[in-house]
């Protein structure tokens, strides 16, 4: 008799055992933003065009560069500001055409939103990068840095290739 009530209590023992639950908290689904920097590229400015072999030491003028930025987290972005020491001002711009006159306009403070999980592509006649005050020009097959800083605190540094791109 002693030998079953014994059995029982540790079979009653192992089943409560069984029935109690641990609570797990739920893993963290959000992931904090990444943003890649990725094909970033120039057009030749009109003036290199027009300096030939003197483009280098031309200085003045504007122009412009593009890239793509992915934001390989899912918390969202954004691009705040531009630096280079090509240029001595560099704005984030973006075009817009209503009633068949094109205009530009400077993206606001909050910069360019890169949701997470998504790529934005900054191209002509759209959203850009504007140098103003050009400290030589942009000449086909040359290269310059640029540093792009993020609310998120990332800044990177990439070179830009100076190409004939439609």
């Amino acid at each position: 008799m002693l030998r079953i009530v014994s059995a029982l209590v540790i079979l009653t023992v192992i089943l409560t055992g069984c029935g109690t639950t641990t609570s797990v908290p739920a893993a963290n689904t959000n992931s904090p933003a990444d943003v890649q920097v990725t094909d970033a590229w120039a057009r030749p400015t009109v003036a290199a065009d027009q300096a030939g072999t003197d483009a280098a030491t031309q200085t003045g003028g504007t122009g412009a560069a593009y890239v793509t930025l992915t934001n390989t987290g899912t918390i969202e972005d954004a691009l705040l500001s531009v630096e280079s020491e090509i240029a001595g001002m560099i704005m984030i711009h973006e075009t817009k055409v209503e009633d068949e006159m094109a205009s530009m306009t400077e993206i606001g403070a909050g910069g360019i939103i890169v949701p997470g999980g998504q790529t934005v592509i900054l191209k002509p006649k759209a959203t850009h990068i504007m140098f103003m005050g050009l400290n030589r020009q942009f000449v086909a097959g040359e290269t310059f840095e640029m540093t792009l800083r993020f609310k998120s605190g990332k800044v990177v540094t990439v070179p830009v290739s100076i190409e004939n791109r439609e």
